[in-house]
């Protein structure tokens, strides 16, 4: 999708340079003028997206249970530019990890480069110490940057003949353009957005309804992905920090109410296996050490097949045997990851 925004930037600038040499603009609205300077694109990477906005426009407006006016006075650019701001959006809530509410925050400069890396300047909704929301840059793929590219030079168009009527436009990088005008995001514009973009590639369920993209499962998304890429055992500290949460506890909680029973065994067995490995001394680890090594026969844990002790710990775990947690120990400004292990009965 945005190996097509070029040509996006390229039709709105000549549709506003088309607008700007009328002489028109001033005593009619802006989102008029759009509607009267487009032309029926035929040819090119616009084509299929413009054809679904136009047939999604002419449906609406001719529901005879809906105000059948804006719908026949929207501009078509502008239903492209959606379409556009609901992949950016995607992409950028998406690979920043981040709440609904921080996306629409983010500043206008929000990104930041260095040596060829990127960075999102992204404030936490969640406040801490003091009342404030903590600051996170946090790393992201190229991707972002061009998303972020693509929402800044509509804007830079969009401007140069819809008036700033909310001062916020000038320092958030989210907006939204309707037949009001450009406007900043609101908590609304992601779920129409989102909408939007679902209908216009199609998405479907296992059952093969109709699925609609949800802001919160973007995030959700990518803290799954990350959890079972990078290692269930050593990837929370860092996923934590990532979503923005105070300790490893709450991400726990958080990637749980996504696993089934046999994968929360799995993940389970995972950090159980982390903790005797890691020379971890607490009495519970100990206590599982012993137990493996009376189980397999063995005086060394070293000597033993990794994936037959993966399969016992994961068996513990179904038959709840023994429960594993990630903790965070806090002592003044340190904090420690370390895993708690109970066995049944204690």
């Amino acid at each position: 999708m945005l190996e097509e925004a070029p040509a996006l930037e390229a039709h709105l600038a000549g549709l506003i340079d088309e607008i700007a040499q009328s002489g028109d603009l001033g005593h009619r609205s802006p989102t008029a003028l759009l509607k009267d300077a487009e032309a029926l694109i035929e040819t090119g990477p616009l084509v299929r997206c413009s054809r679904f906005v136009s047939q999604r426009f002419r449906e609406r407006g001719d529901d005879r249970y809906c105000d059948l006016e804006p719908y026949r006075l929207f501009p078509l650019v502008l239903g492209l530019i959606r379409i556009h701001l609901g992949v950016c959006f995607g992409l950028v809530a998406l690979f920043a990890c981040a709440r609904r509410s921080e996306i629409i925050d983010m500043g206008l400069h929000a990104l930041l480069t260095s040596d060829g890396r990127y960075h999102l300047t992204i404030h936490q909704a969640k406040r801490g110490e003091g009342n404030e929301r903590p600051r996170f840059d946090k790393p992201v793929p190229r991707i972002v940057a061009m998303a972020i590219s693509i929402m800044n030079n509509l804007r830079t168009q969009l401007l140069r003949v819809m008036p700033r009527e909310d001062s916020l436009l000038d320092d958030r990088v989210m907006f939204f353009v309707g037949m009001q005008g450009i406007r900043p995001f609101s908590e609304n514009h992601p779920r129409v957005v989102l909408q939007l973009i679902s209908d216009y590639f199609d998405l479907r369920g296992p059952d093969g309804k109709r699925w609609v993209l949800e802001p919160h499962q973007l995030r959700r998304s990518f803290a799954m992905t990350f959890f079972h890429s990078e290692g269930e055992e050593s990837s929370l500290p860092a996923l934590a920090w990532l979503m923005g949460h105070h300790d490893v506890e709450e991400t726990w909680r958080y990637v749980k109410e996504s696993m089934t029973g046999k994968e929360i065994s799995h993940a389970e067995a995972c950090l159980a296996m982390a903790a005797v490995n890691s020379g971890d001394g607490s009495e519970s680890a100990q206590k599982l050490k012993a137990l493996l090594l009376e189980h397999f026969g063995s005086d060394d844990l070293a000597v033993l097949d990794h994936d037959d002790v993966l399969e016992y710990l994961e068996m513990l775990s179904e038959e709840r045997k023994i429960s594993v947690k990630p903790i965070q120990i806090t002592t003044g400004d340190r904090s420690t990851f370390t895993i708690l292990i109970s066995h049944r009965g204690e």
